[in-house]
């Protein structure tokens, strides 16, 4: 693949399995790794803390290349904010069962970015109060 150019849509759905593991980069760290078995699935690597990480953002064809770039621009925004993605998603995960947002006895509860971290907050027509 030629340095500079993204991947098409129409690339990952052609990309057929080799007797060994291959990956396609879009650019910016994100990739999608080709396994024998013909699996696909998008991964991100970043840097953290001087650390290099990787993040899972799902399996091709569930996630499309258009969510795996919006998936990427989100990390890159939490990184830009000093937050791992990956600790943020487990975060989400513990809270919400995977969900980015879950309906509670009627209340809505997210993940809201404040000053000091990260916190549940309930909305209530739309106004935040934190439980």
């Amino acid at each position: 693949m030629v340095v500079g150019l993204k991947l098409t849509a129409s690339q990952v759905k052609s990309a057929k399995p080799a007797i060994k593991a291959y990956k396609l980069s879009d650019g910016r760290g994100l990739y999608l790794p080709v396994q024998p078995n013909g699996a696909k699935y998008w991964r991100l690597k970043y840097r953290f803390g001087r650390k290099e990480k990787l993040l899972a953002i799902g399996v091709y064809p569930d996630v499309s290349l258009a969510q795996a770039r919006a998936a990427c621009d989100e990390a890159k925004v939490l990184l830009r904010d000093n937050r791992d993605p990956s600790s943020v998603k487990q975060l989400r995960k513990k809270i919400f069962g995977g969900t980015k947002q879950r309906h509670v006895r009627g209340d809505c509860y997210r993940v809201v970015r404040a000053e000091n971290g990260i916190y549940v907050g309930r909305l209530q027509s739309q106004n935040l109060a934190f439980a």
